[in-house]
């Protein structure tokens, strides 16, 4: 436990895995705190409890948030479209920076609900969470008001230089906004996280300071599931199983493992099964539709107890990542990994190609390799012939591990803070 008596507050736009990664992240490391002896209370605009916290459910403070829901949906009527032209004009107008950053319209809403709780439960550290990245500088402008809080201000994805967001549309206006934002948040935190050695050294060009990887954490819900005896899969086969979502950028490793599938399932016809479960990304699902590979299963996305339960059916896993993030794990890894089942990989430049590698883990396809060489070797895989070493790889990512760092590099910090509960309302 950290030194120190105040409790911690968490902010996250979405919280839980209801609605992808984006919320999984500080569910995990926020119960892992609560586990630990720590006072924590989470504030969210998701209005329903994630399954994650179940049992800390007075933990949990919600605020709806003023983001227009039409601005991040495709119009799919008239009145829909219209609905969104009206407000995307009214945003243009209102708002700095980009407009499709969903936490825009919340900083009032953001300050007095902080104000609130931070007075009610003696709160002494701030963990604020981005995307989106508006919230991060909200953060800042609690800082001034509560000079004596600790503020942990944690970057999951890269910002004025990221995909998301509209970010890569902004005119040089408002894009200086963005960018004036995140230098405050990075000289003004006490303490920032990020998600990836990627995104730090992103910062780093911005900045330069210490910051403090903190992986996405292992399940505990999907560990549970681990360890149940797993149910036979409702098909026979080698079960290849991917889950959430395949970004863009990975359409040549996507293709050559559908040839190399097609290939083998006329020489091994009902060998192999391979199952995609919560795939959004319409391109990619277009893409494996189109192939005809017989043993393929659409799945959508499921609760975490249920997901675990199908996942226990697993073969081996599936993940395609981008060299573009050469020093990140993708979220699914931490995932994967309890269920200890070998994982398929592309094999290019960069830390999980290096992970599954040295620590015997898993297979590494190649684009280079033909369909046939590729096909041979997934049922080699197939066969069991492979030795593996499955035992003890998630340890080190668990969330108990990961919250144990974080409170190592909270205690200094609380030390130096001033009283915090001397802001002015």
């Amino acid at each position: 436990m950290r030194q120190g008596k105040g409790g911690v507050l968490i902010i996250n736009y979405d919280l839980g895995t209801k609605n992808g990664v984006g919320g999984r992240r500080w569910a995990l490391l926020g119960r892992a705190l609560l586990e630990a002896g720590e006072q924590v209370h989470f504030l969210t605009t998701r209005q329903d409890l994630p399954e994650e916290l179940q049992e800390w459910s007075t933990q949990v403070h919600t605020f709806k948030t003023k983001y227009p829901a039409c601005i991040s949906q495709t119009p799919n009527n008239l009145f829909g479209k219209l609905q969104y032209r009206w407000w995307r004009w009214r945003l243009l107008q209102a708002v700095r920076g980009t407009i499709y950053d969903l936490g825009k319209r919340d900083e009032q809403r953001f300050l007095s609900n902080c104000r609130r709780l931070i007075q009610q439960h003696g709160i002494d550290v701030c963990i604020v969470t981005g995307a989106p990245f508006s919230y991060l500088y909200y953060g800042t402008l609690l800082k001034k008001e509560f000079p004596g809080l600790v503020l942990v201000s944690d970057f999951r994805d890269k910002w004025t230089e990221g995909f998301n967001y509209g970010m890569r549309q902004l005119d040089a206006r408002r894009m200086d906004y963005e960018r004036a934002c995140e230098l405050a948040v990075i000289q003004q935190s006490d303490l920032v996280t990020v998600a990836s050695e990627d995104v730090g050294d992103y910062l780093n060009q911005r900045h330069a300071r210490a910051y403090m990887v903190l992986y996405n954490a292992v399940s505990p819900i999907l560990e549970q599931a681990a360890a149940q005896k797993a149910k036979p899969a409702e098909s026979a086969g080698f079960h290849l199983v991917h889950v959430g979502n395949i970004s863009e950028g990975c359409e040549d490793q996507t293709e050559h493992l559908i040839r190399a599938i097609k290939v083998l399932e006329k020489q091994k016809p009902g060998l192999v099964k391979l199952s995609l479960v919560g795939l959004p990304n319409p391109e990619v699902v277009q893409q494996f539709n189109k192939a005809g590979i017989s043993g393929l299963q659409l799945i959508q996305r499921m609760p975490q107890q249920e997901l675990g339960a199908w996942m226990n059916t697993a073969d081996a896993f599936l993940i395609f990542n981008r060299e573009a993030l050469a020093k990140s794990i993708p979220t699914k890894f931490f995932d994967y990994i309890v269920f200890k089942k070998p994982i398929i990989a592309y094999d290019i430049k960069g830390k999980l190609a290096q992970m599954i590698r040295e620590r015997r883990i898993g297979i590494l396809l190649n684009t280079a390799h033909d369909a046939e060489q590729t096909a041979a070797m997934l049922q080699d895989l197939a066969g069991g012939t492979q030795q593996f070493n499955l035992e003890s790889t998630h340890t080190e990512f668990s969330s108990a591990q990961q919250v144990r760092l974080l409170l190592e590099a909270l205690n200094p910090l609380l030390h130096q803070q001033p009283d915090a509960f001397t802001g002015q309302n």
